[in-house]
């Protein structure tokens, strides 16, 4: 929520939220190997699928007033455009 409201303090109204066709059809688990480091300043998400994350995110956004743009940017997770993917390919 603190993040959410610095973007709106600093003058955004909207943000474009990335995701992947695999978070909202697999769901994954959060891979949490140093807990302290990934989720310290948020713990209660700490159990949570990737969707639930993705949902409290979105949540807090527009708990700020700011529009949420959902971007399905890829369909499997990781970095984008590169030749390994099918959105890099010429």
């Amino acid at each position: 929520a603190e993040i959410a409201q610095l973007i709106r303090d600093w003058g955004f109204n909207c943000v474009r939220f990335v995701f992947s066709l695999a978070l909202v059809l697999e769901d994954p688990p959060l891979p949490v190997l140093f807990p302290h480091l990934s989720v310290g300043a948020n713990p209660d998400m700490l159990n949570m699928t990737a969707l639930e994350v993705f949902d409290a995110c979105v949540e807090a956004l527009t708990n700020a007033s700011l529009l949420v743009i959902l971007n399905n940017h890829v369909s499997s997770p990781g970095w984008c455009c590169s030749l390994d993917d099918e959105i890099g390919r010429a």
